[in-house]
């Protein structure tokens, strides 16, 4: 019957769930994405995570930064990113359009310089793993939630997310320790090889130029200009291995 069929259907797409979990726990921080199809759709499923926003600090940082590394460390994943940096770059004179006319030339000339960020080593993605796109549990240990832009792509998105978008304010304070403490975290737990931690501000600046219109445009450009122009600087948090 089709009452039948259908409670088939639901005991074999349970069963294809729990088969696919992955839960990994590093230094206490986890990460708990499951990736399956059901009736043919990519559906992610995670357990309801209690707890608290994290605060911004160097010991939450550097547990995010082993998670993150640990998660680059995933090169099988199925499924490709939903965003990537050649999929933006056609849309960038989109967001130029909407731009103040003082800097849109400007904008547009960072969007075009953007290297082939695409082409380095692949991995498993967030591609928004932030302390704000993770939950704190009671038990201390950090959950990352928020997987809907997850998959394949250039590992170098996730740690290069940080550098302008996290570390340094729209104020234009740099947070030197929590910087610090994330990229030696990540560093420890995944190397990266000199092209990649050449291109983490690059792929930073792509997150930045991307994000530009969502929130006060004039102070993100300003950020955005004031860490182009302090690049070594930023650049000194990311060790070499």
């Amino acid at each position: 019957s089709q009452a039948a069929a259908s409670s088939s259907q639901l005991e074999a797409s349970s069963s294809l769930v729990a088969a696919s979990t992955s839960l990994l726990v590093h230094r206490g921080s986890r990460m708990a994405p499951t990736s399956t199809l059901l009736r043919d759709t990519r559906t992610l499923v995670m357990e309801r995570v209690p707890g608290t926003a994290p605060e911004p600090d160097p010991e939450n940082h550097a547990a995010l930064g082993t998670a993150i590394g640990a998660l680059n460390l995933i090169t099988d994943y199925p499924h490709p990113a939903l965003i990537s940096v050649d999929a933006i770059r056609p849309h960038f004179p989109e967001i130029a359009e909407v731009l103040p006319a003082s800097f849109r030339d400007r904008y547009m000339a960072l969007a075009d310089a953007l290297p082939d960020i695409d082409a380095l080593p692949r991995s498993l993605i967030h591609f928004e793993a932030s302390l704000k796109n993770s939950i704190r549990n009671p038990d201390g240990s950090i959950v990352l939630v928020d997987w809907d832009e997850a998959g394949t792509g250039a590992a170098v998105l996730d740690p290069g997310y940080h550098l302008i978008s996290q570390f340094v304010s729209e104020d234009l304070g740099f947070d030197v320790a929590s910087a610090n403490a994330f990229y030696r975290s990540y560093s420890l737990r995944r190397s990266l090889s000199e092209k990649e931690r050449e291109s983490i501000f690059d792929a930073s600046l792509f997150h930045a130029l991307r994000y530009v219109i969502w929130g006060d445009t004039e102070k993100r450009w300003r950020r955005i200009r004031w860490s182009v122009e302090n690049r070594r600087l930023l650049m000194s948090v990311v060790p070499r291995t």
